[in-house]
């Protein structure tokens, strides 16, 4: 890139705002930040999990330990599989320490509130630093003739007008997108330690922050790729003179940056292609990018009306370029702008390479087959769109006043209304996205109403149905979804499910079989398959399913688990509790492996396999998870007493299972729970 001659931009001094803004204002506008913030996003706590959450959080085990290190680097070692952790160390760590202090907390380590309070907290982290990322911007030699008066101001009204945009809520209300939302607070705060060296006597200290803050962000999705080089071409634009006295300078710190791409390369190698979801092989190259040109025009028009705003636009690519030619005549023209903005040095091309460069490795570069289209991604390029817009706006606003001669306090009047009323509209916006977020049935029905020709979203919508009970209602969506989508594997297992729990098993067992017909390899299907074979009686059926499941996935606890039933009512005990130990190291805190485990360990004779102090270890446990509110978790652990030789304690339990099922309203249980404690009290047991 040729450097430009071009002298930092001048102007007349501005009106006096307040004069001498200094460190008690921008605390001051840190506190309105947070305090917006916090309001917006105060409805957004008690969201179910959606679409690949289960995978990220309930689903992976790698999560559920921080010590001892070996446990550690299983987490620094997400799962593949192409889930949202998978070559994603950061994103992976921040979903453990959620863990963690959940589990601390509320002794439920998947309360889901936990884990959005954390996403806000990086959204609100992200405003602060993009508030100092910008002030410092117009404070820099290169602007502060102009906009020095009113960083502080400008800064805020940026950083608010972000921090409540709706656009913004597909990565602080989805959890799996966290990893937008800590490429952005990591690569402000590479930003904003390259902008400290630069002005600090120290600047190693500085340096040493923007380089740890871009190791993570490479740690926490792809997209921080583009950093390095637009630490590089900010450093030029605003804080230095040529390339010259910023290499003489600062050398060390760009090249430990770029350096950070080392991490980004292993971890992309270490996950492939992930699993077939990313990449040429995963979607037409052309295709894929005709339908990234209808996206970013969009994406950009959402920036500045965010309606209708899209949970899930589906899988569907655009085929030909006359469908789309409006918007690459757009986009083109704002190509050749930002590259000339980017060639001038001129502040505004900054913004513009930020937009395009943050986006092109999801929204040109790389297909992706699952999610061609996400407002996520708008996560930190709506950031710069905000920031363009607002001082943009602003120095326009300058010129028309110089020109009409307004001065003193009338200047300040309308930008100010024009960004509280801006703001009050978008914060208002926010809430009730937030709201959709609330419930899994009214987000898919949103997003089915806005793409009716969505397949994945009908059929996920009928899965929620099915799991509130509306059956009726479910079969219409899996209806639906198989009739956009006529070979859907999931539809068809998933409409399966459904017919099985409506008692009309012949039809869903076609529906199983179907779905393997489509998709062989579909673990889930043969689980589910083996599910109905097992409650119909063909057991050995139901372990050959087990086993091919187990065979496409290793890994796979529940599978393990039935297994472990269906081996159990063959009679193969033994090879029924290794079973139930696989799914246990898999999913440690599987409660319902616990209990069945416990009751064969308490049941069965030393030369079986029982072993009576470990099913107490294991039921105590059960019971803990379930907070003594299980009579059924209450009544292995008094029979695993009993088995012992512990029969006071076992004449405990058994009275409190039976005070707990009758508070449940099971009084056949409570009955038969009062007539165990009887048992145990006089010192029997029962196998």
């Amino acid at each position: 890139m040729a450097e430009s001659r071009t002298s930092p931009i001048r102007g007349a001094a501005d009106p006096p705002l307040a004069a001498g803004l200094g460190e008690r204002w921008t605390l001051l506008a840190a506190a309105v930040l947070v305090l917006a913030g916090l309001a917006v996003y105060a409805n957004s706590y008690r969201g179910p999990l959606v679409m690949d959450d289960a995978l990220s959080i309930t689903g992976n085990a790698s999560i559920r330990h921080l010590w001892p290190p070996g446990e550690f680097l299983k987490v620094l070692h997400p799962p593949g599989g192409g889930t949202a952790v998978s070559g994603r160390p950061v994103l992976n760590l921040t979903f453990a320490i959620n863990y963690l202090l959940a589990q601390v907390w509320t002794g439920d380590p998947f309360q889901v509130w936990c884990y959005h309070a954390t996403n806000v907290v990086i959204h609100l982290l992200t405003g602060l630093l993009l508030l100092g990322v910008v002030r410092r911007t117009l404070l820099s030699a290169r602007l502060r003739g102009r906009f020095g008066a009113a960083a502080t101001p400008l800064a805020l009204a940026t950083a608010l007008l972000w921090l409540v945009h709706p656009l913004a809520t597909a990565a602080v209300d989805y959890l799996s997108q966290r990893g937008e939302a800590l490429v952005a607070l990591f690569f402000l705060g590479t930003l904003y330690g390259v902008i400290r060296a630069a002005q600090s006597p120290r600047p190693w200290r500085w340096g040493s922050l923007a380089v740890v803050s871009c190791l993570l962000g490479m740690g926490s999705k792809e997209s921080m790729a583009a950093a390095p080089l637009l630490v590089l071409l900010y450093d030029r634009g605003f804080l230095s003179d040529s390339f010259r006295s910023l290499w003489r300078r600062r050398w060390g710190l760009h090249l430990a940056v770029a350096g950070t791409w080392g991490l980004l390369a292993w971890l992309a190698l270490s996950t492939g292609n992930r699993s077939g979801t990313v990449g040429w092989q995963a979607a037409n190259l052309w295709d894929f990018d005709l339908t990234q040109v209808w996206a970013l025009i969009h994406f950009l028009a959402l920036s500045f009306w965010p309606y209708p705003l899209i949970f899930d636009y589906g899988t569907a690519l655009q085929h030909h370029f006359s469908a789309v030619w409006p918007q690459a005549v757009v986009l083109v023209g704002l190509l050749v702008a930002t590259g000339v903005l980017v060639w001038r040095l001129a502040p505004a091309g900054f913004a513009g390479a930020v937009f395009f460069l943050i986006l092109a490795p999801s929204s040109s570069l790389i297909p992706l087959a699952t999610q061609p289209i996400g407002e996520h991604r708008m996560y930190l390029p709506l950031a710069a769109v905000v920031a363009l817009v607002v001082v943009g706006g602003f120095g326009l606003w300058q010129c028309f006043m110089r020109r009409t001669g307004w001065s003193g306090g009338r200047f300040w009047v309308p930008p100010v209304v024009v960004g509280v009323l801006a703001a009050i509209a978008l914060g208002a916006a926010t809430v009730r996205r937030n709201a959709v977020y609330q419930s899994s049935v009214r987000l898919w029905q949103d997003t089915v109403q806005r793409r009716p020709d969505n397949a994945r979203a009908h059929n996920t919508l009928g899965a929620a149905l099915a799991q509130i009970g509306r059956f009726p209602q479910a079969l219409e969506e899996y209806h639906e979804a198989l009739q956009l989508k006529p070979d859907y594997a999931q539809a068809h297992n998933n409409l399966a499910v459904a017919l099985e729990q409506m008692g009309r098993m012949p039809q869903a067992l076609e529906e199983y079989h179907e779905a393997l017909r489509l998709k062989p390899d579909y673990p889930e299907a043969h689980n589910n398959l083996g599910n109905a074979l097992l409650s119909i009686g063909q057991v050995s059926e139901a372990i050959q399913e087990y086993q091919a499941a187990l065979r496409l996935e290793p890994d796979y606890p529940r599978a393990h688990y039935n297994l472990a039933l269906a081996l159990t009512a063959a009679g193969q005990t033994r090879e029924a509790i290794q079973q139930y130990q696989e799914a246990l190291r898999l999913s440690p805190g599987y409660t319902a492996v616990q209990k069945n485990l416990a009751l064969l360990l308490a049941t069965l004779s030393p030369g079986q396999g029982g072993d009576p102090p470990r099913a107490i270890r294991l039921a105590q446990e059960a019971c803990r998870s379930t907070q003594d509110r299980d009579a059924s978790c209450l009544a292995i652990l008094a029979q695993a007493y009993a088995s012992a030789g512990r029969f006071p304690e076992a004449a405990r339990a058994a009275e409190k299972a039976g005070a707990v099922a009758r508070r449940a309203g099971q009084e056949a249980l409570a009955r038969a729970m009062e007539g165990y404690a009887a048992l145990y009290r006089s010192g029997r047991s029962l196998r």
